[in-house]
Parts: structure tokens; C-alpha cells; sequence
């Protein structure tokens, strides 16, 4: 049968009311698939968005530590997601002088990571030019402040060394103290002042000092190396860390580094850390540079 599809009258039971309320059907299922391929389009973007981001950050870790005659460096860093909040760097103040910190931003995602990029640029910008490192942590403080509104904060373990003397001057801004290991003992350093970007300006301000000893090694990591939960969600926790070091501290940082990721990956029960994740490990072997 030939049927004129304007004719509705010809339709048997389908009055020009219902046709009309399947025409209403249809155009709001049109609507539902327009959205839908326009949320899957935008969560492409996204998804592209987020790769060209994480690469970025990629060029904002080093690629390169220093490995010289009087010290050596090795670090981790695994974001949680495709980018993250934490910041690692080293930066060559004047020869045989180097700069290095660990940062962890607050939150996750993007929003951290441009925070990240902030702080890293910043750090960049006035490491070679402050011999100080109160008034290089007071400065950054106050960029930070001025980015956030104070509404974001930093935690931050910011460290001089020179490797010619093992002079260490350091500031432990609300950060988890780097431990530094050597002879059979450890000590926490943990001088320094409360969190950057929340106080303008900073309540407080103690400059930490030592002095390293050949074959004294540094670790510095963020929170999600301590806070990572096992299955009984018990924190892997700083007792871990400092567990079989003394045995340990003649080795390459980047043996003390696979070991101590090996040793995370188990307490977790696997490669899903709900973190990021971030430690430098600094072997000071002494000598002239």
C-alpha cells in the first residue's frame, strides 16, 4: 500500500494527535543525541586538552640531575592524574652552589598544575638572583598570595647546598621534613615557616643550617609518599621510610629510589596511588667540585 506520508489520514490508528506527539518525541530524542555528541565532543577536547597540558608540565620537571664528582640527585614523580600539584626542581645558583625544592600544591587536576607552573616560573625567575633564601621564600609567598587571593596554598622544602663545604641552608615551609641520613642516624629538618600563599606577610621565619657529611644522603618527598593507605588503610607513614636506611645509604640514589618505590607499590597493593606523588633523593659524596 502507497501511503502519502502528509496524508495522516490513511495511518490507521495514528490520529494527527498522536502523530504529532511522536513528531514531539522525536525532536526531543534529536535534542538528546545532539547533546550527547556534543558532551562526548567537548570531553575530546578535554581529553586533548589535558595531553597537551600534562606534556607541558612534562617540560617543566627536569629531565636532568646533577651527578658530580661531590653529590648526586635522583627523583620521582607520579602525578595521580594526567597532570598534577606537585613540583620538583634543582637549579645551579653559581658553579658548585646548587638550589633545589620540593612543592606540593594544593588540590589536584589542572588547577593545581597551573599553580604549579606559577610557582615554578617564579622559582626560576628569582633563583639566580637572591643570595637569601628568606627573602627568596618571603617573594614567592607574596607572588603566590597575589595569584590565589590567599585562597590556594603551597607547602614547600627549599634547600641551598654548596658542594664544596656540604653547607646546607634550608627552609621548611608547612612542608614534610626532608630527613637526612648518615652514620647510622637520621634527623628531620624542619626549620622554616607555615605555608606559602595563605599569610601576607609570613608570621614567622626560621633559616634551618647543617652541615653534610660525605656519604650523608637527603630525602625530600611530598605528602602522598607518607599518606599512601594500604589495605588496611594504614599510611605507609615516615617509620617506613626511614626503615632499613641506615643499611642502605651507600647506595646510588636511584637504587634508594626504585627500592623505596618498590617497597610504596607493595604497601599499596599496587601502581594506584590516590596522590601525586614526588621524592628527591640527594647523595652527598664530598670533595672539591
Amino acid at each position: 500500500m502507497n501511503v502519502d506520508p502528509l496524508d495522516v489520514s490513511k495511518l490507521g490508528d495514528y490520529t494527527p494527535t498522536r502523530v504529532t506527539a511522536l513528531r514531539h518525541q522525536v525532536e526531543i530524542l534529536n535534542r538528546q543525541l545532539e547533546r550527547m555528541l556534543e558532551n562526548r565532543l567537548v570531553q575530546e577536547r578535554m581529553k586533548q586538552e589535558l595531553s597537551l597540558a600534562s606534556q607541558v608540565q612534562g617540560f617543566l620537571i627536569p629531565d636532568q640531575l646533577p651527578n658530580t664528582a661531590s653529590l648526586s640527585m635522583s627523583a620521582i614523580y607520579v602525578p595521580h592524574h594526567d597532570v598534577g600539584g606537585d613540583y620538583y626542581d634543582v637549579v645551579e645558583m653559581a658553579p658548585g652552589k646548587w638550589l633545589f625544592c620540593v612543592a606540593d600544591v594544593a588540590g589536584k587536576g589542572v588547577s593545581a598544575a597551573l599553580l604549579m607552573a606559577h610557582l615554578q616560573a617564579s622559582m626560576r625567575a628569582l633563583a639566580r638572583a637572591y643570595t637569601d633564601l628568606n627573602n627568596l621564600v618571603r617573594d614567592i609567598n607574596e607572588l603566590l598570595g597575589h595569584a590565589t587571593r590567599s585562597e590556594r596554598f603551597v607547602t614547600l622544602f627549599l634547600g641551598t647546598l654548596d658542594e664544596r663545604s656540604g653547607e646546607l641552608a634550608y627552609v621548611c615551609a608547612g612542608h614534610i621534613p626532608a630527613i637526612r641520613f648518615g652514620a647510622g642516624r637520621h634527623e628531620y629538618l624542619d626549620q622554616g615557616t607555615t605555608l606559602l600563599g595563605m599569610f601576607q606577610p609570613l608570621p614567622f621565619m626560621e633559616l634551618g643550617r647543617c652541615v653534610l657529611e660525605p656519604g650523608d644522603v637527603l630525602m625530600i618527598c611530598t605528602d602522598g609518599v607518607v599518606e599512601a593507605q594500604g589495605d588496611r588503610k594504614e599510611p605507609f607513614g615516615l617509620d617506613r621510610l626511614l626503615e632499613r636506611m641506615d643499611e642502605t645509604t651507600d647506595l646510588s640514589p636511584d637504587v634508594l629510589n626504585s627500592r623505596l618505590l618498590d617497597r610504596l607499590i607493595a604497601h599499596r597493593g599496587g601502581w594506584n596511588f590516590a596522590d601525586d606523588l614526588t621524592l628527591l633523593t640527594i647523595l652527598y659524596t664530598g670533595g672539591s667540585a
